[in-house]
């Protein structure tokens, strides 16, 4: 949501989210009774971190067949036939050290005393395009 709204950093999403029709129009999207507050996002950061992966790709996998139920992406069809699909490639994390035997890792300053590495971890998504 944070990357959706445009938002540069975490801090920012806790404190942009925390208005009270921001707050209101999230607790109706998930269902929830309302509340006070939402939780920052070092929280959110904790719950995350305990969920197994697979729980994030059935919820992934739960949110595409909503959108293909509802019919979410039939107006961005090319000529009334094909989907336009954008493919994007983003970066999901970055470390110092290496986190995994999968990690990419980029090498800065190469060759000299400034020399140091960042491990990281990409992802391939498709964008739908809008031709309206």
């Amino acid at each position: 949501m944070k990357n959706d709204c445009n938002l540069f950093s975490m801090q920012e999403m806790t404190e942009t989210f925390n208005e009270e029709t921001i707050i209101q129009n999230i607790c109706k999207i998930l269902g929830k009774e309302e509340t006070e507050f939402l939780p920052c996002h070092l929280a959110i950061d904790e719950c995350l971190e305990i969920l197994e992966s697979i729980e994030l790709e059935k919820l992934r996998t739960k949110m595409m067949r909503r959108l293909i139920h509802k019919k979410t992406f039939e107006h961005a069809r090319f000529l009334g036939k094909c989907w336009a699909i954008i493919v994007d490639a983003t970066g999901l994390f970055c470390f110092k050290e290496k986190h995994c035997k999968n990690c990419l890792k980029k090498t800065y300053n190469k060759g000299t005393a400034d020399e140091y590495r960042h491990y990281y971890h990409n992802v391939l998504e498709a964008k739908k395009e809008s031709y309206s």
